[in-house]
């Protein structure tokens, strides 16, 4: 491995701290649209990584969740009607409030 590299990992591994560091201290909440079988499991994994998920579908109440939540994850497994009307208007509100945010297109 020559500097350049060993120098951009130990970069990488700073911020890697950094964040996990962050994390622990804002403990954020975390606005999570998903499908029914992946719901279980990132909650936990956002509790165990000191984050607080919840998993809010419904279109009426997406604006305004978001406005207190710290971010927004959305899973295209499996949604509903409902829950897509509720994922654009998170994703939206989101990206005007410039809060971060997250699609994942899973099989499309």
């Amino acid at each position: 491995m020559n500097t350049s590299s060993s120098h951009l990992e130990h970069m990488l591994l700073e911020q890697i701290c950094e964040a996990w560091h962050q994390l622990q201290q804002e403990q954020p909440l975390v606005h999570i649209m998903t499908n029914a079988v992946a719901s279980n499991y990132v909650a936990n994994v956002l509790l165990a990584a000191n984050a607080s998920p919840a998993m809010i579908d419904n279109p009426y109440e997406a604006e305004s969740f978001i406005n207190i939540a710290a971010a927004l994850s959305l899973n295209l497994g499996t949604p509903t009607t409902e829950q897509v009307e509720a994922m654009q208007i998170a994703a939206r509100t989101a990206h005007s409030l410039g809060k971060p945010w997250v699609l994942d297109p899973v099989g499309y």
